[in-house]
C-alpha cells in the first residue's frame, strides 16, 4: 500500500531532484525518490523560462525549495527541503552548469526532450549524492563564488503574474519504508516495456511467417503428387500399354 507523505517524514533527503532543461523542455533529470515531479516541475519551468536568460533564484512552496540557475536559455534546477543549505544547493547547480557547458558548449539548440537523459542521469545522481552529504568537502573557491545575498528567495504562491497555482509537491511513501524508484527510472521502464512489446511482435510475426512458409511447401508437395498421380492415370506408360495389348 502506498501513500504520499511530506518531506518531514523523509530522513535527510538532501537534493531530491535535479534537471537540465532548455526552457521548459527537459533534457535530463534524476530524482532520488518517487514523487509527483512530472506535474510540479513543468509548472516551475514555465515560470522560470519567462524570466531572464541569465539569473539565479530560489522559489519556496510548502516544505520545499526550488533552486535554479539559468544561463543562455538552459535552466539548471534542483529541489531540496526547506532546511537544506542554499549555498550547497547552488554550488551543486554551478558544478552541473560548468560541466554541461564544458561538454556541449552552445551546441544544444537542436536537443530534443530527454535526449541527454541516458548520458547525464548518472552524473546528476552522483553529484546529488555528493552535495547532499554533510561530509562532502567543498573547496573554499567554490564556496566563495556563491553569494547568497545576491540570490533572491520568493514564495511561488506570491507570483501573481505567473497565473499558475503550483501543485503541492508530494513524495511517495511505500509500506516497506519508501520506494526509491526515481521518475527517470519510470521513463526507462516505459521504454523497456515498449522494446519488449516490439520484440514480442516481431517474434510472433517471424513464427507466423515460418508457419506459412512450411504450409506453402506442404501444400505445394501435395499438389505436385496429385498432379503426377492424375497424369499416370490418364496417360499410362508404354510398358503398361504393351501388357494391356497382349492376348
Amino acid at each position: 500500500m502506498a501513500s504520499y507523505g511530506t518531506l518531514g517524514s523523509i530522513q535527510s533527503p538532501g537534493i531530491i531532484y535535479s534537471s537540465i532543461s532548455r526552457g521548459s523542455t527537459i533534457l535530463a533529470l534524476h530524482a532520488s525518490c518517487d514523487g509527483n515531479f512530472a506535474e510540479v516541475v513543468p509548472q516551475i519551468l514555465s515560470v522560470i523560462s519567462r524570466g531572464d536568460l541569465t539569473s539565479r533564484l530560489t522559489y519556496t512552496s510548502g516544505d520545499y525549495m526550488f533552486h535554479y540557475v539559468s544561463e543562455e536559455g538552459i535552466i539548471f534546477l534542483c529541489i531540496t527541503g526547506d532546511d537544506f543549505e542554499r549555498s550547497r544547493a547552488f554550488m551543486f547547480l554551478e558544478h552541473v552548469k560548468s560541466d554541461f557547458f564544458d561538454t556541449y558548449g552552445d551546441n544544444f539548440s537542436q536537443l530534443t526532450p530527454y535526449s541527454l537523459n541516458a548520458s547525464l542521469k548518472g552524473e546528476l545522481s552522483r553529484k546529488m549524492q555528493q552535495y547532499s552529504e554533510d561530509s562532502y568537502f567543498i573547496p573554499n573557491g567554490d564556496q566563495t563564488m556563491i553569494r547568497l545575498d545576491t540570490i533572491r528567495v520568493k514564495a511561488f504562491e506570491s507570483i501573481s503574474e505567473s497565473g499558475i497555482e503550483l501543485e503541492r509537491l508530494e513524495l511517495l511513501e511505500s509500506s516497506d519504508n519508501y520506494s526509491l524508484r526515481s521518475f527517470e527510472q519510470q521513463i526507462v521502464e516505459g521504454r523497456n516495456f515498449c522494446k519488449e512489446c516490439c520484440r514480442k511482435y516481431y517474434r510472433n510475426w517471424l513464427v507466423i511467417c515460418i508457419f506459412v512458409f512450411v504450409l506453402v511447401i506442404i501444400l505445394t508437395a501435395i499438389i505436385v503428387i496429385i498432379v503426377v498421380t492424375d497424369e499416370d492415370i490418364d496417360h499410362p506408360t508404354s510398358s503398361t500399354a504393351l501388357r494391356n495389348s497382349l492376348p
